[in-house]
């Protein structure tokens, strides 16, 4: 009698059907914030991005630290929403005068939509899937 043998199986995982790791489709969105680091005090102005519900991008002009906390305050909004999230990648944009960064966005607070505050700041225009950009 033949033991019958375990027998390896390929595996195979999709992520992300349209080819993008992001979590969710990001919207053109621009908001000037301000930022505060928990960690240290700082605080300082900023301009967001590609506002979505478990991310944004911002512009800086300081190097922020990967893996640090941050408060992101929209000031122009009328119910004081905020965001708290970390800083998950940094990177220095042309000329050097300042910084981008990707948050992961943990938690949204607003008085009136509280979680869904986000959704009045993601922008209209879906924003154009990033690997099918000529660099």
């Amino acid at each position: 009698m033949r033991f019958a043998t375990a027998r390896k199986l390929t595996r195979f995982y999709i992520i992300n059907p349209i080819g993008d790791r992001r979590l969710e489709q990001r919207f053109d969105s621009k908001e000037s914030v301000v930022l505060r680091f928990p960690a240290t005090g700082r605080v300082g102005p900023a301009i967001a991005y590609d506002i979505g519900r478990h991310g944004l991008r911002l512009e800086y002009e300081t190097q922020p630290t990967i893996g640090i906390d941050v408060e992101i305050a929209f000031p122009n909004t009328p119910d004081q929403m905020r965001a708290y999230g970390h800083v998950v990648w940094v990177r220095e944009r042309a000329f050097g005068k300042y910084f981008e960064c990707g948050v992961s966005i943990s938690v949204w607070h607003g008085v009136i939509n509280g979680e869904k505050s986000w959704m009045s700041l993601k922008g209209f225009i879906p924003k154009e899937e990033r690997r099918k950009k000529s660099r």
